[in-house]
């Protein structure tokens, strides 16, 4: 709800780019699948690099990244 209020009220423009709604995985799951802004500005492990402390980059023994 506070993302829909601020995209309706104007704020969004202001907070965009500095701004990340994280949510845990359960929202994410079960909310976000047909809600386009939620799904897209509320993602509790972006693959964007946008949340670096979230999720990284770890390789196995074959050399094989994978995403922790």
């Amino acid at each position: 709800m506070v993302l829909h209020t601020a995209i309706s009220n104007g704020a969004w423009n202001t907070w965009k780019e500095t701004t990340q709604f994280i949510v845990d995985s359960y929202h994410y799951i079960n909310h976000c699948v047909n809600d386009y802004l939620c799904h897209k500005w509320c993602n509790p492990a972006p693959l964007n690099g946008s949340a670096s402390n979230l999720v990284v980059v770890e390789h196995d023994i074959n050399g094989n990244a994978n995403y922790k």
